[in-house]
């Protein structure tokens, strides 16, 4: 049997200088996938509740109308959990950010989390429920660090897992997070937007319903995001030669980590209508509209619709700018 949480802490290893945007043996793909094009302004204030602004199906009859407005999320500081000097709990969620980081910042990624679980007429309680308990009784936990990794290694001449512990010295959280958002303050909008939704999925998908459900767990082969991880690949619409060499080295646990989690994020902000954030298509990821997911990768598009789509909300573009911009 896999030991769970070591493969993680590897993933951990792994996204932190594969997401960290500032190293130049990183993956391209990896750091690339928080770019996007200029900086749009909010048009308005949140608008009312809308529609995800994905493309349904012809089959669909029902819409994700959320009915969520982001409430006045507080933030604790508590140097017990060193490093990390504050934090906010969200819908179940720790999200632990290190001093340097802006409180504007902590709070703008605690209300996008909070909007992608906003109440609509798709939302099955049951599903909700049980990732909400395993964000609990697993510990999971989102970091949010300041810049990426040369900041803290440039602050204190270590390299980055000495210079920023990967978890609290107290206290039960450990193991279980992947990647950090980065404040960067020279991004745009939709920038900063895919910084902070691209690894808030990673937590999702890579942990919690990893956890939770074992139709999640990537690490068997019967599972249902390996097969549809595979399908992609076999389909030619996600490209992972940019993570060959962790195969290469004989790394095969840590490469389906990577590929799993990356490609579930790719579908997800897809099927919410969010490719433009991230300049879709690209050359790791082909696909930039829901059609294309339901035609080119069935697999995957049931997998979204069986729990993503249950337990989420889709936040609109104009949702997310409002939140970056206010």
């Amino acid at each position: 049997m896999v030991d769970v949480k070591k493969i993680i802490l590897f993933t951990l290893l792994f996204t932190i200088i594969s997401c960290g945007g500032q190293e130049d043996d990183v993956i391209s793909s990896t750091e690339n996938s928080s770019s996007s094009g200029t900086e749009e302004s909010s048009s308005s204030d949140t608008e009312e509740s809308s529609s995800s602004g994905t493309e349904e199906s012809s089959d669909t009859t029902t819409t994700q109308e959320s009915t969520f407005q982001t409430s006045t999320i507080g933030l604790t500081e508590d140097s017990y959990f060193d490093p990390f000097t504050k934090y906010i709990e969200v819908q179940n969620l720790r999200i632990f950010i290190t001093p340097e980081v802006s409180d504007k910042f902590a709070i703008q990624v605690s209300k996008i989390y909070e909007l992608m679980l906003g109440n609509n007429n798709l939302i099955d309680e049951s599903l909700r429920n049980g990732y909400f308990e395993t964000l609990s009784n697993e510990y999971v936990f989102q970091r949010v660090g300041y810049s990426g990794p040369d900041y803290y290694e440039e602050k204190t001449g270590k390299n980055f897992d000495e210079a920023l512990n990967p978890h609290p010295f107290n206290g039960p959280y450990r193991d279980n997070s992947t990647d950090y958002i980065w404040e960067t303050p020279t991004a745009n909008t939709d920038e900063k937007i895919g910084e902070v939704v691209e690894h808030l999925l990673h937590t999702v998908t890579n942990i919690a319903l990893t956890y939770t459900y074992p139709e999640w767990n990537w690490m068997n082969s019967n599972s249902e995001i390996y097969k549809a991880t595979m399908e992609a690949i076999e389909n030619n619409v996600f490209d992972v030669s940019d993570y060959q060499r962790i195969l290469d080295r004989g790394d095969d646990e840590g490469y389906y980590s990577i590929i799993t989690q990356e490609f579930m994020f790719w579908v997800i902000v897809v099927e919410w209508g969010l490719a433009e954030i991230y300049e879709l298509p690209s050359n790791e990821f082909n696909a930039s509209t829901p059609a294309e997911i339901e035609s080119k990768l069935p697999l995957a598009h049931e997998l979204y619709k069986e729990f993503i789509e249950k337990i989420f909300t889709p936040p609109s573009i104009n949702e997310l700018r409002s939140i970056i911009n206010n």
